[in-house]
């Protein structure tokens, strides 16, 4: 079985591409923080989006939006500017869910959202068991410098 579920905050805007035959092609880092890790840190995870959602993707989508995705690992091979062959692993969509924003520090003097009875990505994370990162890469790989949160 190949299935992954991850959610994260966009470290830029979602790059799209209109490849043969009239496909759409949507590429995305998202930052997934460590929550286990003693200092903070992030995972960079690039995610291929096809299709109809790689439209709204496109649409919707913008540097620091919180979105969950469902998909599949795949393992890439390519030689860097050095001559050292790489394997970057990323997620190839099948589902991407757009999370409601919300900022890490609310504004002083604006009211509380109401309580929701779902857990947030945040509470959901905690209480799960530490598992391995997909990919603890170096964000470079990718060009992802700036962490989102």
């Amino acid at each position: 079985m190949n299935s992954v579920n991850i959610i994260g905050r966009l470290t830029k805007d979602p790059e799209v591409y209109n490849k043969d035959g009239g496909k759409t092609l949507c590429v995305f880092t998202l930052a997934l923080e460590d929550v286990f890790a003693r200092e903070k840190r992030a995972d960079f995870i690039r995610v291929k989006v096809w299709g109809s959602q790689a439209e709204n993707c496109k649409r919707y989508l913008k540097k620091g939006k919180m979105t969950a995705v469902n998909g599949r690992l795949f393992s890439d091979k390519y030689m860097d500017k050095e001559g050292i062959t790489r394997y970057p692993i990323e997620v190839i969509a099948n589902q991407v869910q757009f999370l409601p924003y919300q900022d890490k520090k609310p504004e002083t003097g604006s009211q509380p959202a109401a309580a929701s009875s779902a857990p947030t990505p945040q509470e959901h994370t905690q209480s799960a068991p530490p598992t391995a990162p997909i990919y603890a890469g170096n964000p470079e790989v990718y060009g992802q410098t700036d962490v989102p949160f």
